[in-house]
């Protein structure tokens, strides 16, 4: 049958209902009321219309008309119960008291169990002072309720073994869907609220194991498991900011927190990157517990990390965080993660200070416990690339896929290497970072001659200078600064693949057949109207003998890791004051006007910056001005890739090892084996005087350029 409720909408009974009952309940009660009668006119037996509009009549005082109409309802279905209930009650409104209980006797010679039947009974009694007869019924009522009570939590207690032995069978679903069932019968009942949430977890429905959670955390409010159990959750799903907030939550309900939920909250606050609070709370923790791993652990992470990104290099505290790692990784050496993370801690600050040796020895203790794990070996690349011991060095280079540190994304390929097919089809895909990718493109050729036909991923600012570089590549352009470019690779693409190989990775076959460790040393070409108009640009603003050169200071990202590799303004004026007549041009990518009003108000020169050119994602441009330079002079960014890949001289600073001599090149890959225009310079990091390090660079460029 079909209800017609408006010229244009036709629904059948069942839908015209359900729109009826939605109506009501968003509060438009008259609405509701002519959607039922609607209903009612086409269809006169409907019985759940017919109640439903006793209901809405007697919610109105018209309870004559309501007992008609329940009248005629029950002439249609003579035994339902609900019906007779109903009636009962529009009888009682009306003070017909006695005709109610006839229809209530009704109801207890079918049902003598009937909770509604009996309260009902019980309060019509009451009401006409019947005060046995009102107890009587009263006490059949509990007899009743507490007989259904006990049946419930039998059959509730059933459940959750019937739900244990599901999950030991991984039978998840099953058990999901018996819990909810059980829940509608008791919504409150908090034990199977905490296993329908365990059940959520197991199957990672993490959203619905977080509100089923919080539900079970409103109904106990101080109830701590139930909060480490969420907080836990949170954790698990990094959501720690969350976490927090449901420990505040609780301080609000209750003043004294255990000792549990606070070790919780300074692992969250760390996990969060609050490492000052994070370091106080533990510290005030191992106060109780000295001996606690988790809370040594997170004290002594929490620490390193506090004075590394505040670039606090001081010997103190490296001397008090380098006690703190040691103390907590002795405490957790049988835990593998926290093991390898302590001792990538020790590694980094003895790393960073440049004592290459202690740093070594922290990497080969910790092998000893793990010798295959993939963060240590990725970690030692860093040490094998110093000592150039080039064959341990590119093995511990591709650890670095596993360890998660160079990429994220895999196919479902095998990987490239110079045995397979020259018919292949091979994806080649950028990691880490732009400067890197700009890095691995001088060994593109060497793949692109082996095989039939290379794929290439990479940052999308790099596409149209890849594409003039390399037209044979079929170039997908990948989001800059993306984390992950999985889905960004299209699937039917990846039919036509045989092979892949990471862009890092071409490295290691280069040095496998020819002992080198690039193919080109330089690779960008230039539209030759594009290149032309920059030379024009860069000439316009420098007389034809000064000598042109490029300048940047540091990288984008800053980091106390980072830092140690960046000039300050004053070192950059210093250098700019040893070349008097020299044209200055800003390579300097981000927000830097400050800067270079600074370096005005230094030096007195004004450094040449073309507004018109975006620094930061115009990379073609940017390497036509570059080209229109004598030279580069920057921190190791992606500018100094950039100059190199243009084949320009660039001087660039590092910092590195305790022991370098800054006074001239160093010869990365070894003597006669680096490219020709890079000259990188290492200095100590934690010499605080860099005057002597820019006038050594400076007059090894004079010396390159006559001067």
């Amino acid at each position: 049958m079909k209800i017609d409720l408006t010229p244009t909408a036709t629904l059948t009974l069942q839908q015209a209902f359900q729109l009826g009952v939605n109506t009501y309940q968003e509060g438009k009660k008259a609405k509701a009321r002519e959607i039922f009668e609607s209903i009612l006119e086409k269809a006169p037996e409907a019985v759940d219309v017919l109640q439903v509009l006793a209901v809405l009549d007697s919610e109105d005082g018209h309870y004559v008309k309501a007992e008609q109409k329940l009248n005629t309802a029950l002439s249609l279905c003579p035994d339902d119960i609900a019906l007779k209930l109903d009636l009962a009650h529009t009888l009682k409104l009306q003070g017909r008291n006695i005709d109610a209980l006839s229809k209530l006797d009704e109801i207890l010679n079918v049902s003598p169990q009937h909770q509604g039947a009996l309260q009902l009974q019980g309060e019509i009694h009451q009401a006409m002072g019947n005060r046995g007869q009102s107890q009587q019924s009263n006490k059949a009522l509990e007899q009743v309720t507490q007989k259904q009570k006990q049946q419930l939590e039998q059959e509730i207690e059933k459940t959750l073994e019937t739900v244990a032995l599901l999950l030991a069978g991984q039978n998840y679903l099953p058990a999901e869907q018996l819990l909810q069932s059980m829940l509608l019968l008791c919504p409150n009942h908090l034990d199977l609220q905490l296993k329908l949430a365990t059940v959520y977890t197991l199957q990672e429905k993490y959203t619905n194991a977080t509100h089923q959670l919080k539900l079970a955390l409103e109904l106990s409010p101080d109830n701590e498991n139930i909060a480490l159990m969420l907080m836990k959750l949170y954790r698990q799903i990094k959501q720690h900011g969350k976490g927090i907030d449901v420990y505040k939550t609780m301080m609000r309900n209750k003043q004294l927190q255990s000792f549990e939920l606070k070790k919780l909250l300074s692992e969250l606050l760390m996990l969060k990157g609050d490492y000052h609070d994070a370091y106080e709370t533990s510290k005030h923790l191992l106060r109780e517990v000295p001996a606690d791993a988790e809370l040594l652990w997170i004290n002594g992470i929490s620490y390193y990390k506090k004075i590394t990104e505040r670039q606090q290099f001081t010997s103190a505290l490296v001397a008090l965080a380098t006690e703190k790692l040691t103390t907590a990784l002795d405490a957790n050496i049988h835990d593998h993660e926290r093991a390898v993370r302590l001792s990538k801690g020790l590694f980094d600050l003895t790393y960073y200070n440049g004592d290459f040796q202690q740093a070594g020895e922290y990497l080969d203790s910790i092998s000893e416990h793990y010798p295959a794990d993939h963060k240590v070996l990725w970690n030692k690349q860093f040490l094998l690339r110093y000592k150039k011991d080039w064959d341990q060095y590119y093995q511990a280079y591709e650890s670095g896929i596993a360890s998660g540190d160079r990429i994220s994304y895999s196919p479902n390929k095998p990987y490239w290497t110079p045995e397979r097919p020259s018919s292949d089809n091979v994806l080649i895909v950028r990691e880490q970072g732009v400067g890197d990718e700009l890095l691995f493109g001088h060994n593109l050729n060497y793949i692109i001659e082996k095989v039939n036909k290379v794929y290439l991923a990479c940052d999308e600012r790099l596409v149209p200078m890849m594409q003039l570089a390399f037209p044979s590549l079929e170039l997908i352009p990948i989001k800059a600064n993306s984390s992950t470019i999985q889905n960004q690779i299209k699937l039917k693409l990846l039919e036509d693949i045989d092979s892949w190989l990471p862009m890092g990775s071409i490295g290691q076959h280069i040095y496998n057949e020819t002992s080198l460790h690039w193919h080109d040393e330089k690779f960008v070409r230039l539209p030759k109207e594009m290149q032309q108009t920059w030379l024009c640009k860069v000439n316009d603003h420098s007389n034809e003998h000064s000598l042109k050169i490029g300048i940047s200071w540091r990288s984008g990202l800053r980091s106390g890791a980072r830092n140690r590799n960046y000039l300050s303004i004053n070192d950059v004026a210093h250098f700019m004051k040893q070349f008097p007549g020299a044209t200055f041009y800003n390579l300097q990518y981000g927000d830097c006007d400050k800067e270079l009003k600074k370096l005005k108000k230094l030096t007195g020169i004004d450094v040449i910056t073309f507004a018109e050119l975006d620094l930061k994602d115009d990379f073609l441009s940017t390497a036509a001005l570059i080209n229109s330079l004598d030279g580069v002079f920057t921190s190791g960014s992606s500018v100094f890739r950039l100059t190199v890949a243009v084949g320009k001289p660039c001087y660039v600073y590092v910092a590195r090892e305790q022991s370098d001599n800054f006074m001239k090149p160093i010869e990365f890959y070894g003597k006669g084996k680096d490219k020709r225009h890079e000259k990188m310079f290492a200095y100590p990091p934690l010499i605080e005087n860099k005057y002597p390090i820019v006038e050594a660079i400076s007059n090894y460029m004079k010396r390159d350029f006559g001067l």
